[in-house]
């Protein structure tokens, strides 16, 4: 009987799953985000990066450098979150070291964390997952998170600054959706000393991953 009823909770699961899209086109994760199976699809809302004069004309190549990481890292569309979750995410593309994805997820009352580590560089070509994580965290763990995120107003910030892009360093990239599904993208270059940064970098603490001191910029 046991093993009937858990037949039926995993079906009700990839029905409720699938029934956002066809599967041979796309697959979903946990946290029922779609994962693109076309390396080719943007992982961006289409005026995702046009909020900024400045980087008039770069959103297709913006668009494509980080999708082309983030597909590689097998990571989910999180623009797509459902009503009344919230999802997060820190793309950090270092140009000359191993790009990074930490990811938070709520859904009802349960929060996970996400992490996703490849042997590419930020810069140059996307990797293969070299290290990866998944654990449950704690409502006190996201309200620190969000108290950052306030205090940079990350809602209110530009997606791009004139400083976004420089020839060697790393672009510090958070996608944020809230729980009136309101999406924010950010996109800054060598933040680390930043308050926008210091939210980065905490979603970072939470994975337990080492990076040496002298290569976070």
């Amino acid at each position: 009987m046991k093993n009937i009823i858990f037949i039926i909770l995993i079906g009700s699961i990839l029905t409720s799953c699938n029934s956002k899209s066809n599967m041979n086109e796309y697959s979903f994760d946990s946290d029922c985000l779609r994962v693109p199976k076309n390396e080719k699809e943007s992982y961006f809302p289409t005026k995702a990066f046009n909020d900024s004069s400045s980087f008039e004309g770069q959103t297709e190549f913006l668009s494509d450098w980080y999708s082309k990481h983030l597909y590689s890292m097998d990571e989910p569309i999180i623009h797509e979150c459902s009503e009344n979750s919230e999802c997060y995410r820190f793309t950090w593309l270092r140009t000359f070291h191993e790009p990074i994805a930490v990811r938070i997820t709520r859904t009802k009352d349960k929060i996970k964390l996400d992490w996703k580590k490849t042997n590419g560089a930020g810069g140059y070509d996307a990797g293969d997952i070299i290290e990866e994580g998944s654990k449950d965290i704690g409502v006190k763990e996201l309200n620190i998170f969000k108290s950052k995120l306030e205090n940079c107003k990350f809602f209110d910030l530009t997606t791009n600054e004139n400083d976004n892009l420089g020839s060697d360093g790393a672009q510090w990239v958070l996608e944020g959706i809230n729980d009136e599904n309101d999406y924010h993208l950010v996109d800054r270059w060598c933040a680390s000393e930043k308050t926008y940064g210091k939210a980065c970098l905490y979603l970072l603490e939470l994975t337990g991953l080492h990076v040496n001191s002298e290569l976070i910029y």
